[in-house]
Formats: structure tokens, C-alpha cells, sequence
């Protein structure tokens, strides 16, 4: 699938944001087709799971088995080459998609309530 990242933000080359405060806001970053129906998918999902780990994080996540089932777009936008040719350009360092097999491959992280968050972590599955 292609046409999902905005064609303005693909077209930069190989020039990367300021990336100097280690944060990347991606405002404008999907195509408006792509961010109406990821949008779309997500408002109809009534629920996440929710979770709540002293000091590192407190929040909901959709799992990628349920992405994958109900919400395919978002799972299409994380496999398209269009992604994770961004992200490496973001962050200067080439990135690919983590097994399909892998099931912490993609998952949504939802922080919809007062004190939801996430603590600094290292995810290990590449």
C-alpha cells in the first residue's frame, strides 16, 4: 500500500527534523486518506486493555492481534516501506518492521485518563 505517508513529508529527501531534543512531533505526517481511516478504525474500537506498572507506565494498548483483526490499517502503515523509511530518516538510523510473528511487534498505547503515562524503556524485540 503506498500514498499513507504525507507526500510533502516523503518528499524531504534525505534531510531528517531537528532531531536535537530527541523528539519528532509528526504532525502532517499521513496522508489525509490514511489518517481519516486509521482515525476512523480507532474511534470505533470501544476499548483498550488497560494496565497499570508502578513507575513505568499506566495506560491502555490495542494488541497487534486485535490491530491486525480490527483496525488493518494501522498494521498495513507499520509494514508499507513507506515507514520505516521516515523513521530512519528521523532518527538517522535504518529501521525495518520486527517479525509479523512477533507479538509486541505493533500494538496502539492509549493514554486517555488523568496520570496515564509511559517511563523510559528499552524494548528488546529486533
Amino acid at each position: 500500500m503506498t500514498g499513507l505517508i504525507n507526500s510533502t513529508v516523503a518528499g524531504r529527501g534525505n534531510t531528517a527534523p531537528d532531531f536535537s531534543k530527541r523528539l519528532f512531533i509528526g504532525a502532517g505526517v499521513l496522508s489525509e486518506i490514511a489518517f481519516g481511516k486509521i482515525s476512523s478504525d480507532i474511534e470505533r474500537r470501544a476499548r483498550s486493555e488497560r494496565s497499570y506498572l508502578p513507575t513505568h507506565k499506566k495506560g491502555g494498548a490495542i494488541a497487534y492481534e486485535t490491530l491486525r483483526e480490527e483496525i488493518p490499517a494501522i498494521v498495513q502503515l507499520y509494514l508499507s516501506d513507506e515507514m520505516p523509511a521516515l523513521v530512519s530518516r528521523i532518527t538517522g538510523v535504518k529501521v525495518k518492521p520486527t517479525p509479523t510473528s512477533d507479538k509486541s511487534s505493533c500494538s496502539l498505547l492509549v493514554y486517555e485518563e488523568p496520570g496515564d503515562h509511559i517511563g523510559w524503556h528499552f524494548d528488546h524485540n529486533f
